[in-house]
C-alpha cells in the first residue's frame, strides 16, 4: 500500500503529490518534532499537530482563536482500523489540549 506524509502546507503537499515523493515532508516532520504541541509514533508512522494562535481572527473578534496544524508521516493512503485508532487518539489529545486552556 502506498505511504504518504502530510503537513499543513498546501504548496509543499501539492508538490509532493505531483512528484509522488513525500520524502521532503517526511524529513521536515522528523526535524520539527520538538516544535509540535503533541505527537506520537506508531512504528514508522508519526501522528502530530501544533497549535498556533490565529492572530488575525483574534484581532478582528477580540477573542482568542487558534489553528490546529496536523502532520502525519508514513501513513497508508487507505486508512485501516489501526490507523483510525491512532487518528482518534490524536483527536482526543487535541480536544483535551483545548479544554486545558
Amino acid at each position: 500500500m502506498a505511504k504518504i506524509s502530510y503537513i499543513d502546507n498546501d504548496i509543499k503537499y501539492a508538490k509532493a503529490y505531483i512528484k509522488r515523493d513525500y520524502s521532503e515532508i517526511s524529513d521536515e516532520i522528523e526535524e520539527s518534532l520538538n516544535d509540535l504541541s503533541f505527537f506520537f509514533e506508531n512504528g514508522e508512522q508519526i501522528y502530530g499537530y501544533s497549535i498556533t494562535q490565529n492572530a488575525l481572527l483574534s484581532e478582528v473578534y477580540k477573542n482568542d482563536f487558534f489553528a490546529v496544524h496536523f502532520c502525519f508521516r508514513n501513513i497508508d493512503t487507505l486508512h485501516n482500523p489501526e490507523q483510525e485508532k491512532c487518528i482518534g487518539k490524536l483527536h482526543d489529545w487535541t480536544s483535551e489540549s483545548f479544554k486545558a486552556q
